[in-house]
């Protein structure tokens, strides 16, 4: 599935984008438009916001006293631009026609108003993407978007097609507009790859999870793909997940936002059983911390310390190289119960994760099931389950599940063994940002 032939997300190929990336999601839920359709939706919009921008551009340009030295530059020109395309780009965009998937992204940019530059670097290089291998069709244009096929993008692999249009637009204006300065000056380009969902950030994947992807998970997906219908979705399967999955639910009830890379996981991992999850992460858990104790009582032994001196680092130390080993318990766990073609798909990435963000994430998981079987919300499992580990909400609120349940072991340790707590646990740092994909 992440890696099926795609119009919208080959081109990302060579690009700085992990796979769990809002781009990679947005790509697989329009894999059925075709590019000419989205150019149909995009060109008009492009053109009542240059025209818009020209138009400031010229007026300004003329009616200000050349005392004022007011010059039109390209880095203003294409600031306008960006600016002025949103309210177009998101009425054009809620105006897209599909199946029930595109159904589902057109009514969340209706309900959010997302960031609609994003939109257009993905959609807009898709697009020039298309005409580059010889698979874009003029003819089915209709007039109001000719213009476009009209202005020779460049291959988005080579050159960023929705930064060659703006350039196209601003030498177009310098012949007339006698303020505009020649088309000289370097801006660089800015990658407009943030989640549009979101507060824009940029999309910042490791270099490992790059490498690894580029080496092995294309070639994976071929490998799948070639298989008859191995990695063909029906139509309404992203819309009948959000509506039916227990998963779904879950980060629904941690908060998750919809275009989370944690929302993609999930997807993947739509036919893996949460109760099961829940068993194998609770037992692992468990195994970690008695394994965390034993060794940092022998170390203290071994220097013949009392056991009273251990510290929040000395434990911490020691709890903290369980999440830095490629095939950790947790891993180790989820891997084991990934039997599905797309969770199966997710398992070959899970070595090459942050094991700390993943682990977070799963935490997360497990505490949400705790609290929906404690509501007694209907659920497809309808298991009551017990924990030594996993608690109702009280790590939710905070978002930082890993970071609370380090706290609390930690705590258990020092009432075990007679030690004076610290509240250093509490904000354990495990160097890594829990919001960001597991690179």
């Amino acid at each position: 599935m992440l890696d099926k032939p795609n119009i919208w997300s080959d081109w990302l190929a060579d690009q700085e984008i992990g796979p769990l990336s809002w781009a990679r999601l947005a790509a697989i839920l329009v894999r059925r438009q075709t590019p000419e359709a989205i150019a149909a939706l995009l060109a008009p919009a492009i053109a009542r916001a240059r025209a818009t921008c020209d138009e400031n551009a010229i007026y300004y340009g003329e009616r200000a006293p050349e005392a004022w030295n007011f010059p039109v530059t390209y880095r203003g020109y294409r600031d306008d631009m960006l600016e002025t395309l949103e309210d177009p780009l998101n009425e054009a965009l809620r105006g897209m026609q599909g199946d029930a998937e595109v159904r589902w992204l057109v009514k969340h940019i209706s309900e959010r108003r997302p960031w609609g530059v994003s939109f257009l670097w993905l959609f807009l290089n898709g697009v020039a993407y298309a005409m580059a291998t010889d698979r874009f069709d003029v003819n089915k244009l209709p007039d109001d978007a000719r213009w476009l096929a009209e202005v020779d993008l460049p291959d988005p692999r080579i050159e960023p097609a929705d930064e060659h249009l703006l350039r196209h637009f601003y030498q177009d204006l310098t012949t007339r507009c006698p303020r505009a300065l020649p088309l000289d000056e370097f801006v660089e380009p800015e990658h407009n790859w943030q989640d549009p969902f979101n507060d824009p950030s940029v999309d910042d994947y490791l270099s490992r999870m790059i490498a690894f992807e580029r080496m092995s998970i294309r070639n994976l997906g071929r490998l799948y793909s070639a298989k008859e219908n191995i990695t063909d979705l029906s139509e309404d399967a992203w819309a009948r997940y959000q509506d039916g999955s227990d998963w779904d639910r879950l980060l629904d009830i941690a908060g998750i936002p919809r275009f989370d890379w944690r929302r993609q996981v999930a997807f993947l991992l739509r036919e893996v059983p949460v109760s099961g999850l829940f068993q194998r992460l609770d037992r692992a858990l468990i195994e970690m911390e008695a394994q965390t104790e034993t060794e940092v009582l022998d170390q203290h032994r071994d220097k013949g310390k009392p056991v009273s001196t251990i510290s929040f680092g000395d434990w911490f130390g020691q709890w903290r190289e369980h999440f830095r080993h490629w095939h950790d318990p947790l891993r180790t766990a989820l891997s084991d119960l990934c039997v599905g073609q797309d969770a199966d798909m997710l398992a070959h990435f899970l070595p090459h994760m942050d094991s700390a963000i993943m682990a977070n994430f799963l935490i997360g998981v497990c505490d949400a099931y705790l609290t929906y079987i404690e509501w007694g919300l209907p659920s497809a499992e309808n298991v009551a389950p017990t924990s030594e580990v996993f608690r109702i909400r009280s790590r939710l609120e905070e978002n930082a599940p890993l970071p609370r349940l380090t706290a609390e072991l930690w705590s258990r340790f020092c009432d075990k063994h007679g030690i004076e707590r610290s509240e250093d646990g509490i904000w354990s740092n495990f160097g890594v940002d829990f919001e960001k994909g597991p690179s």
